[in-house]
C-alpha cells in the first residue's frame, strides 16, 4: 500500500512539472522558420536618388589680341612726329580693326614731340579700303602721364586721349566713339565727349569691366 501512495506521489508530481513546463511554453512565441529567420534579417538601404551635380562653369572664351599693321600705310601730315610708339604688350599701332567684314588701320600719331616744353597734340586717322581719313584731334600736358588708347565696345570702338593731371590739375580727356558705316565703307564717329578728370563721363565712354575670376 505504502509503495502504491509513493509511486502515485511521483506520478502526480511528474504530471504538474510537465503542466507547469507547458504553461511556460505557452507564453513563448514560437521560433521563425529558417526561412522566415532570413526574411528578418535587416533589409537593404532604400536607395537615395542621385543628387544632381551643379554644371561646371566653362571658362570664357578668351577674345583674341588685337592685330599690329604695317606703319607705312598711315599717311603723315606735313610736321608731324610719327606714330606713337608704345611698350612692348601695350596697344599696337597701328591698330588693325576687324568690323563689317572689312579691315580698317588706325593709327596714333604724335603730332608734336612729347616735351615738358611744348605743347602735346595728337591725331587718330584712320584708313579703310585705301582712304585715309582723320578722326580725331587732341591735346595734351606733356608734363603728366598721358595716354592715346584704343578699347573695343561690342561692334564699336572707343577711343580716350588725354592727360592724367597732377599737383592739383584733375587733367584732361577727350573721348570718340567711332563705329563702322557699312553703307559709306567707313568709321564715323557716333559720340564725342570732352572734360577734365573730375568730370563724370558719359554712359557710351565707360569702359567694359573685364569678367570676374
Amino acid at each position: 500500500m505504502r509503495k502504491l501512495l509513493v509511486v502515485a506521489t511521483i506520478v502526480l508530481c511528474l504530471a504538474g512539472c510537465k503542466a507547469r513546463d507547458a504553461g511556460k511554453d505557452k507564453g513563448k512565441a514560437p521560433a521563425p522558420a529558417p526561412a522566415e529567420a532570413k526574411a528578418a534579417e535587416a533589409k537593404p538601404a532604400e536607395a537615395k536618388p542621385a543628387e544632381a551635380k551643379p554644371a561646371e562653369a566653362k571658362p570664357a572664351e578668351a577674345k583674341p589680341a588685337a592685330v599690329a599693321g604695317d606703319p607705312r600705310a598711315i599717311p603723315l601730315e606735313a610736321g608731324e612726329v610719327g606714330l606713337r610708339v608704345y611698350e612692348a604688350g601695350d596697344q599696337p599701332n597701328p591698330y588693325v580693326w576687324t568690323v563689317g567684314g572689312e579691315q580698317v588701320l588706325l593709327g596714333v600719331v604724335d603730332v608734336t614731340a612729347a616735351k615738358p616744353d611744348a605743347d602735346g597734340k595728337g591725331r587718330l586717322a584712320a584708313v579703310a579700303g585705301g582712304k585715309a581719313v582723320t578722326l580725331a584731334r587732341w591735346e595734351y600736358n606733356p608734363a603728366y602721364d598721358n595716354f592715346a588708347t584704343l578699347v573695343p565696345r561690342g561692334d564699336d570702338l572707343i577711343f580716350l586721349a588725354g592727360d592724367a593731371g597732377g599737383s592739383g590739375d584733375p587733367g584732361h580727356v577727350d573721348a570718340y566713339l567711332l563705329r563702322w558705316d557699312a553703307a559709306k565703307k567707313e568709321v564715323a564717329v557716333a559720340e564725342k565727349w570732352s572734360g577734365s578728370g573730375d568730370d563724370e563721363v558719359p554712359a557710351w565712354a565707360r569702359l567694359p569691366r573685364a569678367p570676374a575670376e
